[in-house]
C-alpha cells in the first residue's frame, strides 16, 4: 500500500505518516514566501501583511506538528505519551482563522480597490488598538507610538480616497475610520473562504469550547481518556484539516507569484500527488 493510499483508507488512523506530511507541505509554505523575499517580489500595497501572515500560518502548523508527535506526561515514577488535544484543537482553530484572514485579505474574489479598503481597516483597527492599549515607557516607545499614531492618521486620508469605501453610508464610514477590522463576524467570513464548509464549520465551533475552558470541552476530554483511540482519530482528523488548508495555500501562492512556483516546479511527483489529494479533500468548489 502507497503512503497516499494508506492516508485515504485511514487505516488505523496513521497519525505519524500524517505528520511527516505536514512537516513537509510546511516546508514548502515557507520556502515559496520566503523565496518571495529572496526573489524581491514587489508586492502591491495591500499586500504587505502577506509575507506577515504566512509566516505565522507556518509557526502555528509547526507547534501542531510537535504535538502530533505525542506529548509526555510524568506521575510518581511513570511517564506516558498521549495527544494533547486541548492544544491541538485550539491551534488547529487559530490556523483556520488565520487562513481565512490571509484569504479575505488577499485571495477572494472581489477587486483590487476593495482589497485595498480591506488592508486599509484592517491595519487601521490594529494600530488604533496599540494606541489605546500600550503607554510608552520610555523614549524609544514614545517614538514608535508617535510614528505609529502618524501611520494611522495617513492611513485613514488614504481610506477617505478609496472608492469602495466612498461607496458606503456615512454611518459605515465613520465605524472604519473608528477602528472596524473586517467586512463582518469571524463567523461571517468563514461562510466566504474557499474551504469546503463540512470539513471545518462543526470543528471550528466545538473547539471554541477548549479556546475558552467551557465545561463541554471537559466533558469530552473525559470520554476521550477512556478510549484513546478516540485521540488518534481526532488528531488525525484535525492533521488532514491542516493539510488542506496547507495545500489550498501553497496553490494560492503559485497562481499569484512566480517565485513560489519555481519552489513548486522543485517538488517530486509523490508530492504533488499528496498536495493534490488534500487539495481536492478541502477546496470549495
Amino acid at each position: 500500500m502507497t503512503l497516499i493510499e494508506l492516508l485515504i483508507t485511514r487505516q488505523n488512523y496513521p497519525v505519524e505518516k500524517l505528520r511527516l506530511v505536514l512537516e513537509q507541505f510546511n516546508n514548502i509554505l515557507i520556502a515559496q514566501v520566503d523565496n518571495l523575499h529572496t526573489q524581491g517580489t514587489q508586492v502591491l500595497f495591500w499586500q504587505r501583511h502577506l509575507e506577515g501572515l504566512f509566516v505565522k500560518l507556518s509557526f502555528k502548523i509547526s507547534s501542531v506538528i510537535k504535538l502530533l508527535d505525542r506529548t509526555p506526561i510524568s506521575y510518581g515514577d511513570k511517564s506516558v505519551q498521549v495527544f494533547d488535544i486541548s492544544s491541538i484543537y485550539i491551534l488547529t482553530r487559530a490556523i483556520i482563522e488565520n487562513y481565512l484572514i490571509i484569504y479575505y485579505l488577499h485571495f477572494d474574489n472581489v477587486d483590487d480597490i476593495r482589497k485595498e479598503f480591506r488592508f486599509i481597516i484592517y491595519t487601521i483597527d490594529g494600530l488604533r488598538r496599540r494606541q489605546q492599549d500600550l503607554k510608552p515607557f520610555d523614549e524609544d516607545s514614545r517614538k514608535i507610538l508617535s510614528n505609529e499614531n502618524a501611520d494611522l492618521e495617513t492611513l485613514r486620508q488614504k481610506l477617505e480616497h478609496n472608492i469602495f469605501f466612498k461607496s458606503l453610508n456615512s454611518k459605515a464610514q465613520k465605524n472604519y475610520l473608528n477602528g472596524c477590522a473586517k467586512e463582518g463576524t469571524l463567523t461571517d467570513l468563514l461562510q466566504t473562504i474557499d474551504i469546503k464548509e463540512e470539513t471545518y464549520k462543526d470543528i471550528w465551533h466545538l473547539q471554541s469550547s477548549y479556546a475558552h475552558s467551557e465545561f463541554i470541552s471537559l466533558h469530552q476530554l473525559r470520554a476521550y481518556y477512556k478510549d484513546l483511540s478516540q485521540l488518534d482519530k481526532s488528531a488525525y482528523l484535525m492533521g488532514e484539516l491542516i493539510a488542506a488548508i496547507i495545500s489550498i495555500s501553497i496553490n494560492h501562492l503559485n497562481m499569484n507569484f512566480k517565485a513560489a512556483r519555481k519552489i513548486n516546479d522543485r517538488i517530486n511527483s509523490e508530492t504533488l500527488k499528496l498536495l493534490g489529494y488534500f487539495y481536492e479533500q478541502g477546496k470549495k468548489n
